[in-house]
């Protein structure tokens, strides 16, 4: 697990509360495991750049919103 997983997961899963959905609505939509997808937010992995553009629609993001900060820190994977 990384820094860039770890940040990238809570990002998501901030903006999931946000929107007042489970993660297994979540991971349901996104045609993933639920365990899966909690690993997402844990930071012990992260999604492919396809399923991050998916969930930013699920959760009426944008992919900048989960990235930005992340390559100008150089912590990009």
């Amino acid at each position: 697990m990384n820094k860039y997983s770890r940040i990238l997961g809570r990002r998501i899963k901030s903006q999931r509360e946000k929107q007042l959905l489970s993660a297994e609505t979540v991971a349901t939509k996104l045609d993933v495991q639920v365990s899966d997808y909690l690993n997402w937010e844990s930071g012990k992995a992260k999604p492919q750049e396809r399923q991050l553009i998916k969930l930013s629609f699920i959760l009426r993001s944008h992919v900048s919103q989960f990235k930005t900060g992340l390559v100008l820190d150089g912590l990009q994977q």
